[in-house]
């Protein structure tokens, strides 16, 4: 049963070589004749094609456009998938958002514990302490959802 087989065939016969061998004076008097038509009209062969570009953008983003009906009938992943590009930007935005008002925090509870080292407050130590206490309790406040 695993005997293996030997064959006596020609290497170089192969399918492709035969498909040319029996119909390759069809294929060459069909070059020889599409070339002579595009040479003779080549201008006419240009405007042919650039018609049929233009009547395949037309009848793709007019007449092929889905209509809402259609859009309403489509799988949830499919009318959905417009928006995760929007909700990743805005995670992104909220996230860098709050990275600022960390870094802000940090900076301003630097500056409290530099003026608080100091061993006399002045008047305009005083008002930063009191501005700085507001904008704690401002970033302390959850955001409204």
């Amino acid at each position: 049963m695993f005997k293996k087989i030997s064959s006596n065939q020609d290497k170089d016969v192969t399918v492709t070589s035969e498909i040319k061998k029996e119909f390759s004076k069809y294929f060459t008097v069909a070059e020889q004749k599409s070339t002579a038509f595009l040479t003779s009209h080549s201008k006419q062969v240009y405007i042919a094609m650039l018609v049929a570009i233009a009547f395949s953008l037309i009848m793709c983003f007019v007449v092929f456009s889905p209509s809402q009906r259609q859009k309403d009938k489509m799988p949830h992943y499919v009318r959905e998938s417009g928006g995760v590009a929007t909700n990743v930007s805005d995670g992104i935005g909220q996230t860098y958002k709050a990275g600022e008002k960390v870094f802000d925090l940090i900076k301003l509870r630097e500056q409290v514990e530099q003026v608080l080292k100091k061993p006399k407050l002045t008047h305009q130590d005083t008002l930063f302490l009191e501005e700085a206490i507001k904008q704690f309790e401002i970033h302390q406040q959850k955001p409204k959802k």
